[in-house]
């Protein structure tokens, strides 16, 4: 009786909901095919009170892979919930919070979009990371649902990208059998050197912004196709607080970073430097060369 009872409160619950939130019933549909129309995270949209709506469209013609970049704060981690949130919600028979939705059976839905820390499991972020990815490599299947955001950064950034592309490309290069993928990442790399392979089954995808009159980012949250080249981390860190001085620091050091150069650096750091690097250079077997370090610092 009591399951019986349990069972009908929530389906007066979902009936309930649905009318309040403006959601839809999804059609299940026999193709292999995730299309959501106008689609929204409803928990987000509740505690925010005004939302912006996206699309998410996987099938063979519109891909299967769905790699999604942008500044940060932009909303991506929203949105890739947002999606598992709602095909999630179809397979429990619920409406979903959409204009319109046509979704096929999944088998399974994997994440990898947040790890809980704690002391009693002995286990690093980086490896709880890699733990979660494993279960999806070894267990997606055509119709699954793979959701990745920002796999690779509990490491050296370059083994990170590393690690994320060979993951993805382990999806792409499968095709037809390909499991549904949305990845979020800020590896901008991966699209300046085209470390992916070449597919028609993959999209690249970006959330939109703009710069107002005192050059301030504003935020769109709409998603179009396309790839995000810088992450703006200065001004989501201005937003927080930090110092202009550390930010024009930290400028500076991204200048020099893409120009592999030496900015910011005073005269008295140029020559401690120099001194370094000579008495690395200095061979310690030779009295020449040790006389040579004496009249360099001399």
């Amino acid at each position: 009786a009591l399951d019986i009872a349990a069972e009908f409160d929530c389906i007066l619950s979902i009936a309930s909901f649905s009318k309040d939130y403006d959601l839809c019933y999804p059609e299940v549909v026999s193709d292999k095919t995730i299309r959501v129309y106008g689609g929204r995270h409803i928990l987000y949209e509740t505690y925010a009170g005004q939302f912006v709506p996206n699309d998410a469209i996987f099938d063979v013609v519109n891909g299967l892979v769905k790699v999604v970049s942008g500044p940060n704060a932009c909303g991506k981690s929203v949105y890739l919930k947002q999606v598992a949130l709602i095909v999630f919600m179809m397979h429990i028979g619920s409406p979903v919070p959409a204009a319109s939705a046509q979704i096929c059976i999944c088998d399974s839905i994997f994440t990898r979009v947040r790890c809980i820390e704690s002391v009693s499991i002995n286990l690093s972020t980086f490896i709880l990371d890699i733990n979660q990815i494993s279960k999806a490599v070894n267990g997606a299947q055509s119709r699954s649902l793979v959701v990745i955001d920002e796999f690779g950064k509990g490491t050296n950034q370059n083994d990170g990208i590393g690690l994320f592309t060979a993951t993805l490309a382990h999806w792409i290069n499968q095709a037809h059998e390909c499991p549904f993928v949305l990845a979020a990442t800020h590896y901008h790399g991966i699209f300046k050197k085209n470390l992916l392979p070449r597919s028609p089954f993959v999209r690249y995808q970006t959330f939109s912004v703009m710069l107002d009159k005192n050059r301030n980012i504003v935020y769109l949250y709409e998603l179009s196709n396309g790839i995000c080249a810088h992450s703006q981390a200065n001004f989501v860190a201005k937003s927080a607080g930090i110092d202009d001085s550390i930010l024009r620091r930290a400028d500076e050091l991204l200048v020099a970073g893409s120009k592999r150069a030496e900015v910011g650096v005073s005269k008295t750091q140029r020559i401690n430097m120099a001194i370094v690097r000579e008495f690395l250079d200095l061979d310690t077997d030779s009295v020449e060369s040790f006389h040579s370090f004496l009249s360099f610092i001399g």
